[in-house]
């Protein structure tokens, strides 16, 4: 499924990190340093349930947004 997700923060980046990672292809609508960082090093995500890092893509645009199965506002 494609999904963009359109604020990259602590909740929109969690629940993104997770359906990237069960397989899902999603595309993360960020700016400013967050985008920069996110470009370079992935999304990462710690929590108690374990910690893991994905590399999904990463825009500022919403215009990547054209083709989606889902769009979720966060």
């Amino acid at each position: 499924m494609k999904i963009g997700v359109a604020g990259t923060g602590a909740v929109g980046g969690y629940f993104g990190a997770l359906l990237e990672k069960a397989g899902n292809e999603v595309t993360f609508l960020a700016g400013g340093k967050r985008l920069e960082k996110m470009r370079a090093e992935g999304l990462t995500v710690e929590s108690e349930a374990g910690n893991f890092t994905v590399s999904g893509t990463f825009t500022e645009y919403t215009s990547h947004f054209k083709i989606l199965t889902c769009f979720c506002f966060v």
